[in-house]
């Protein structure tokens, strides 16, 4: 790779080569364009490329054409956040965030089936949570902080199969928690403070065998 010269251009780190491609931070960008501040990149790329990388208009705009359809494929599928670990196969993403001091579920890839979030500071599941990862099969989220789980926090989660809920702080569960989970089989909810479990909490779950 022949680089001709390194532009910074703001918060975006740009390599101009002898093939006239352009290298950037891709993650700056990307973090903008999952904001739909599109606007915003747009103007931020042009002016800095125009004054410190010396580009003609031609130029940036077949650039930016690239860089907006490189992120919007990625964004399709999500990317691996940038403190866990991703594997890919043939079921999908496995990610582990195992101990990864995390306050929240970060954003993740939609081919996610096995998610790892043990040892964290989680306080919240996402509600809707499959709605983003409609593939989800496991999820490990014991040894954390959460309180409460919302009705619906699992709507949409027909894949479901595994859900360890184990060493968090939960203190009741209401009666749509698991609604149309039919694939649900183990459920792990030991060494939390429930006092409250709802009627009709672990009805229409015909596969669940353990819990």
């Amino acid at each position: 790779m022949e680089i001709d010269f390194k532009c910074y251009a703001g918060d975006f780190n740009f390599l101009v080569l002898k093939s006239n491609t352009v290298l950037l931070n891709y993650e700056h960008v990307k973090k903008k364009v999952e904001e739909k501040n599109i606007n915003f990149v747009n103007k931020i790329i042009r002016n800095n490329m125009k004054k410190r990388c010396n580009m003609n208009i031609m130029s940036m705009d077949i650039i930016l054409i690239f860089v907006f359809a490189v992120i919007c494929a990625g964004l399709v599928k999500g990317t691996c956040p940038s403190t866990c670990s991703c594997v890919d196969d043939s079921s999908g993403s496995r990610i582990n965030c195992y101990s990864k001091y995390l306050g929240r579920i970060p954003t993740l890839p939609k081919d996610t089936y096995n998610l790892d979030l043990r040892y964290n500071n989680i306080t919240e599941i996402d509600v809707q949570l499959c709605k983003e990862m409609p593939q989800l099969h496991t999820i490990y989220i014991s040894y954390n902080l959460i309180i409460e789980i919302p009705e619906i926090t699992f709507a949409d989660c027909e894949q479901l199969y595994r859900i360890d809920l184990q060493y968090n702080k939960i203190r009741s569960i209401e009666s749509n928690t698991f609604v149309n989970m039919t694939n649900l089989y183990p459920l792990y909810l030991h060494y939390n403070e429930i006092s409250v479990i709802e009627p009709f909490t672990f009805v229409d779950l015909p596969n669940l065998h353990y819990l």
